[in-house]
């Protein structure tokens, strides 16, 4: 073997070893997709296809039939999903996100860029637009003083293990050092953008902190409630207060008031990370008309569309399972036949499943890391190559 075909090869592991820690890493956090992605037009159509076959289009090929029937009686989201007692039912518009940055294999949880080279919904829908809700919130969290507590393996006497967003609201969920977060919300630093809070009074248990030097560089500084084991930022007090009393279940919640959306929590809401699009449109979610979000998604709710998906790591790291559930008075052949045929094409041979009716939609699939990054390293191969050659 010549000393060319040796370098090549070791640059072919390299690269793969590479794409999958690439891949992982941007499980941990995706506000890096959102500031230095770009669209990638390369025609990736000979890339290998991440589950070794070229064409997948069966609807249902796993060994047992999905079960979609939901009976929304005998499950409580409250209970039963880690950021159930969240979800407030005040508002016509809900985009939520639930990260449980606590379960994220460790060698993800540093941040980083994701953007797999396969073209699957399935996958790419609750792993961008989830780290688009939840790399965004942490911003948030800055004005708490918790601008180290989402960072692994970083210096800081608070951590935060769980995340939740319920449109701009955020939930971090873990430890607490609060007579060091009353410091640094009674003072402002560059830590805070400069914005100094005091604390006006309680709510239940939680110490309330509005704000009462903002600099003019500010427009919406934030609320906060903080206990030992929750923080809350809010935009307001109005919604603080219903954040917090939905926690403590003496407010309604969306899947108690919504049978559509408690089925729909139920059939795909359970995972690490999590993400729930109910009457948001793309435009909105995306910052306007003729915005996109990077990576692409591949594919956009419409306006009549609820849908919740979610990511669910398997122990290890190696393997993660993915889940979507649509909502809509009715699907057209066309929908219906665009799902059906995109859903899963990235999956593993015998888990991808599509059940599609009139008005729901489910499908899941389970997905190699290492075949997904293979995907993504010999694509990352032939962008080297075109540009050696132009």
């Amino acid at each position: 073997m010549s000393p060319r075909d040796t370098h090549t090869n070791e640059d072919n592991t390299r690269q793969t070893s590479q794409g999958r820690r690439r891949f992982l890493l941007g499980m941990g956090a995706l506000t890096a997709a959102l500031a230095g992605c770009t669209s990638d037009n390369t025609d990736e159509s000979d890339a290998p296809p991440a589950n070794g076959s070229e064409n997948s289009s069966t609807t249902d090929d796993s060994s047992t039939d999905a079960d979609t029937d939901t009976d929304a009686d005998g499950f409580d989201p409250a209970s039963e999903l880690a950021y159930g007692k969240w979800l407030t039912a005040e508002d016509e518009q809900v985009l939520f996100a639930y990260s449980n940055l606590a379960a994220i294999p460790e060698d993800t949880a540093q941040s980083g860029l994701s953007d797999p080279s396969v073209d699957d919904p399935l996958l790419l829908y609750p792993l961008v637009i989830s780290g688009v809700v939840v790399g965004l919130s942490r911003f948030s969290l800055l004005y708490a003083g918790l601008a180290q507590a989402t960072t692994p393996n970083a210096s800081s006497d608070s951590t935060v293990n769980e995340l939740t967003v319920i449109n701009r609201t955020v939930v971090a969920e873990g430890t607490f050092a609060t007579d060091q977060l009353d410091d640094r919300l009674t003072e402002p630093t560059d830590q805070t953008f400069g914005v100094a809070h005091e604390q006006t009074g309680t709510i239940g248990e939680y110490d309330q902190y509005e704000p009462v030097e903002v600099p003019d560089s500010i427009q919406n500084a934030p609320v906060v409630a903080v206990t030992d084991e929750t923080v809350i930022v809010s935009q307001d007090t109005d919604r603080l207060e219903r954040t917090i009393a939905a926690g403590n279940g003496t407010q309604s919640r969306l899947f108690e008031t919504d049978e559509t959306v408690a089925a729909l929590l139920e059939q795909a809401g359970t995972g690490d990370r999590v993400v729930g699009q109910l009457g948001v449109p793309y435009e909105q979610l995306a910052g306007g008309e003729n915005q996109s979000i990077e990576p692409n998604p591949q594919f956009e709710p419409r306006s009549s569309e609820d849908v919740v998906a979610s990511i669910s790591f398997e122990e290890g790291g190696d393997s993660l399972d993915s889940a979507v559930a649509l909502a809509a008075p009715e699907f057209d052949a066309d929908r219906q036949e665009t799902i059906e045929s995109s859903f899963g094409t990235a999956a593993t041979d015998g888990s991808r499943s599509v059940t599609v009716d009139d008005d729901r939609i489910t499908a899941s699939g389970t997905y190699d890391v290492e075949q997904l990054a293979e995907a993504t390293a010999h694509r990352q191969r032939r962008r080297n190559w075109c540009h050696q050659i132009h």
